[in-house]
């Protein structure tokens, strides 16, 4: 079996499909083929199934309390929104290895989906307390946020800032990547941003950026847009507009750099055309454009020959993008005609509501937004517990004025993606439930303190708070929209 991370879905599908046949002609029920089928199912996010057959797994006596299978149909659960069996998953696991720290994170997740802090907060203090290096610095910020989300907000920014400087004394060993400073400032920047010290967030903002530019990330671009929108927000636009220009310098070079790549990814020039045109400068965004064409058009031809359940369909999406932004509009509906044919075809063959995703979607970029919506209503109808379905579809309800409906959609027990909570209070806001607006905003915040949906509602409240609050909450969700 090739390994799945390299897979798209389709060929994910095919291996399903194919060891589906296998099973049904092996009357013993293969082990490693059940075990499988789990792993293939759960990388396709059909965690229900995937759950089931290692269900199936642990209960053989050869495979009993097997750790990785226990924290994997955890995961599977935890996904499928049923917190308390997640967590007897995990309990199970842990009682065989007390400091896994995979189990402990992911244990402590559950509980932040609980809304139990305190047992959270233990349990990655246990996972960072057997952990060094890199792993110690990866918790560290996962720590950082349930404080912060627990009104802890100086103990969580002095974490912060130790942790940066920590991991920055060893960045030279193999160990640690050099990302692990760059996210702890990046973080404490967005928590300073939230309590109103954008002094504060500038200065860690430009050690950040003195770090991306010895060693460019392929999200470095993040954070010179920060830095720039930081400085226009406290009346520096000059200097703003000299860290735009020095970002479209370093963007440049990001480009001549990936062009002597061998193994060039349509996905790298994709960034690069979007941020190009978000800086406005057209000839490099029309030089990535020609980039994606050319390596798009080779990837489906090449997948098409290899006779593949393909084209890609992302592929052809982007290639779809590519002919509109550079003006080839007759090309750009040709392909859009394979695209609708193929992803048509492909919900027929695998009954897959990724599909009917996938097709809403370029619907909803081509302005169709009731067909969109219908292929979003099935999509979350075949897969209820997938929030971004879901989310989807409460999204173009609000924008319908559909407030009643969209509620509805909002309505769930395992809705608890803070986004999607926003999203709820926004439809409550329009049916006059302004306690409901409340309760849904503070749950909202517990889950998840960095997502800008929530600090939009919050601007909505009573102007009688003042100006200066509702200005605050502005500007915070305007910072964490830059991604």
């Amino acid at each position: 079996m090739p390994d799945r991370s390299k897979l798209s879905r389709e060929q994910k599908l095919a291996a399903l499909a194919n060891l589906e046949k296998k099973l049904q002609a092996d009357a013993s029920v293969s082990l490693a083929l059940l075990t499988e089928r789990a792993l293939l199912n759960y990388s396709l996010g059909n965690f229900a199934s995937s759950s089931g057959d290692l269900n199936k797994l642990l209960s053989q006596p050869k495979v009993s309390g097997h750790r990785t299978l226990l924290k994997l149909r955890g995961l599977c659960l935890e996904n499928l929104h049923q917190y308390g069996q997640a967590l007897k998953q995990y309990d199970d696991a842990l009682l065989i290895a007390p400091f896994d720290i995979q189990c402990l994170k992911a244990r402590a997740r559950v509980y932040g989906q609980l809304n139990q802090g305190a047992r959270a907060r233990a349990d990655l203090e246990k996972a960072l307390s057997a952990s060094t290096g890199a792993k110690a610095s990866e918790i560290s910020l996962l720590l950082a946020k349930a404080l912060f989300q627990q009104n802890h907000q100086k103990q969580a920014i002095k974490l912060l800032q130790d942790n940066w400087q920590s991991a920055l004394k060893i960045t030279s060993g193999d160990e640690v990547p050099s990302s692990s400073p760059l996210a702890s400032l990046d973080l404490l920047a967005s928590f300073l941003v939230i309590e109103g010290d954008y002094g504060g967030a500038l200065r860690a903002l430009n050690v950040e950026m003195k770090l991306e530019s010895e060693n460019l990330q392929s999200n470095y671009s993040a954070v010179w847009q920060k830095q720039a929108w930081l400085l226009a927000a406290t009346g520096q636009g000059k200097q703003s507009d000299e860290t735009l220009a020095s970002l479209a310098t370093l963007t440049k070079k990001m480009s001549t750099r990936l062009s002597k790549k061998f193994d060039q990814d349509w996905h790298d020039w994709q960034k690069l055309a979007d941020l190009f045109k978000r800086l406005k400068r057209p000839q490099e965004e029309k030089d990535c454009l020609q980039q994606i064409i050319k390596l798009t058009r080779k990837e489906t031809q090449a997948e098409q020959e290899l006779n593949l359940n393909t084209p890609d369909l992302d592929a052809l999406t982007a290639l779809i993008q590519a002919y509109e932004a550079s003006g080839d509009s007759g090309s750009a509906r040709a392909v859009q005609k394979i695209f609708y044919r193929k992803v048509e075809e492909m919900a027929k063959l695998y009954g897959d509501p990724a599909y009917h995703f996938k097709w809403a979607e370029e619907l909803a970029r081509q302005g169709k937004v009731a067909e969109a919506l219908t292929h979003f209503k099935i999509a979350s109808a075949a897969a209820p517990e997938n929030i971004q379905y879901r989310r989807r579809c409460v999204e173009i309800l609000l924008t319908q004025k559909e407030f009643e409906q969209a509620l509805s959609f909002a309505t769930a027990p395992e809705a608890s993606d803070a986004s999607f909570l926003a999203l709820a209070a926004s439809a409550q806001r329009e049916l006059g439930d302004l306690a409901g607006v409340q309760a849904k905003l503070q749950t909202a915040l517990s889950l998840d303190c960095l997502e800008p949906l929530i600090y939009q509602e919050l601007a909505k409240e009573d102007a009688s708070k003042g100006k200066e609050v509702i200005s605050k909450r502005k500007n915070t969700a305007a910072y964490l929209q830059i991604r």
